[in-house]
């Protein structure tokens, strides 16, 4: 068995934001709100990675925009 290690893509060139606070840049609204939309689910394109918060705008965008 033949097993290629490599290592794991930038995030940022995945277009991912890291942590409520980025998170609550990247939308345009307060840290605050961010968390209340992060911890009740409403946030599209936003999930909790090992005990932080990750956002993929990119689908957040796409949700808004339909």
């Amino acid at each position: 068995m033949d097993i290629q290690v490599t290592t794991p893509p930038d995030p940022a060139a995945l277009g991912l934001v890291w942590g409520a606070d980025e998170i609550a840049k990247a939308i345009n609204r307060p840290v605050r709100a961010t968390y209340h939309m992060l911890e009740n689910g409403v946030l599209p394109g936003a999930s909790k990675v090992g005990g932080r918060w990750c956002f993929a705008p990119a689908i957040f965008y796409q949700a808004v925009a339909a």
